[in-house]
């Protein structure tokens, strides 16, 4: 299955900051961010921020997405969300 120009894109962004995952303090875990930006079918960018957090053999994927207009907004409410994550 053949994938969306746009969709592959994003992906080789991805892979191409691919790295091994570090520990976050404040969250005890391991984890690792990205953030990528790719065109959305209106004419703006849209931003994804992608976090990754590992807890032994459990995996959590934050998933961020907003347009430039609603970015602070957003980038508050994933902050607050990775915040509130309590890992035992």
């Amino acid at each position: 299955v053949a994938l969306p120009a746009d969709v592959g894109e994003m992906l080789q962004k991805l892979l191409a900051v691919a790295r091994v995952a570090d520990e976050d303090p404040a969250l005890g875990v391991a984890a690792d961010d990205h953030v990528v930006e790719y065109p959305a079918g209106n004419g703006t960018t849209l931003t994804n921020r992608l976090t990754f957090l590992f807890s032994g053999q459990d995996e959590f994927q934050i998933n961020c997405q907003s347009s430039p207009k609603n970015a602070e907004a957003l980038n508050e409410g994933c902050d607050q969300i990775l915040g509130s994550l309590k890992f035992s």
